[in-house]
């Protein structure tokens, strides 16, 4: 149960994210977004909020409009989605992330490639999403690879706008060696589920109170310099079981 003091807080805060007092927002496409992080505790929805996102790609786009690649460290978050039409490389392992790190290196520098020889300015083919399940398994719990790993993801996200490749990433320990500043500079988006403490909150969105917050079921997202109150909607595991399956039928 909330004090007196934290309520007032609270409220100060839905305030300032939303000026008029208006309840949490119901929609937001996130996927116009560039690079996105998420953040929030253990068992906040981040898994919940990350099925979201990947439900509305292969809802929305066909699989040559949409190339997925999927590096998860907890090697079963996003095992399941493997067989979608659109995932073009699963990885679980520090060696396999790597890999799937060159692959989008190497789309990135044949688009880049392809764009000065037509004289573009937006690449105008499909859109490449790379998903990291945990950030913190890869950013400090395999310390060969830290450093590579940091390297690569970096020159990706700081050249990828033009070329329609976005990043997006979890993580349950959003601190300075987790996202470092030459990181965290390239996320144009970030999200905070419920947080342990107000300097989570701040390192994710700027401010205090994604502390206080309900364990699940809402958040806040920082874009272009505003932050505001959202609900999470909540994609079942039947629904997204019940997409797979017809993608698997049809493909």
């Amino acid at each position: 149960m909330m004090t007196k003091a934290a309520k007032k807080h609270f409220k100060e805060l839905i305030m300032r994210a939303n000026p008029q007092g208006k309840a949490p927002k119901l929609y937001v496409d996130l996927l116009k977004e560039h690079n996105i992080l998420i953040a929030g505790s253990v068992g906040s929805g981040k898994t919940v909020f990350e099925t979201g996102l990947l439900y509305s790609i292969f809802a929305k786009s066909s699989a040559n409009d949409a190339e997925v690649y999927l590096i998860d460290p907890k090697q079963f978050e996003l095992r399941h989605f493997w067989q979608m039409p659109h995932v073009r490389g699963y990885a679980d392992t520090p060696e396999g992330a790597l890999d799937i790190l060159d692959r989008v290196e190497s789309i990135r520098e044949a688009r880049s490639a392809y764009m000065k020889q037509h004289n573009l300015r937006v690449f105008n083919g499909s859109t490449v999403y790379l998903f990291i399940d945990e950030l913190a398994d890869l950013m400090t719990n395999n310390r060969p690879y830290v450093r590579e790993f940091s390297d690569k993801l970096v020159k990706i996200m700081q050249l990828g706008r033009a070329l329609k490749i976005k990043v997006i990433a979890l993580t349950q320990q959003p601190r300075r060696e987790v996202t470092p500043a030459r990181l965290q500079v390239n996320f144009t988006c970030n999200v905070a589920l419920h947080c342990r403490s107000a300097i989570e909150s701040r390192q994710v969105v700027g401010i205090p109170g994604a502390e206080l917050l309900p364990q699940y079921g809402q958040c806040y997202i920082s874009s272009n310099g505003f932050v505001e109150h959202h609900y999470v909607p909540y994609i079942t595991d039947q629904r997204t079981q019940e997409l797979i399956d017809w993608y698997t039928k049809w493909r």
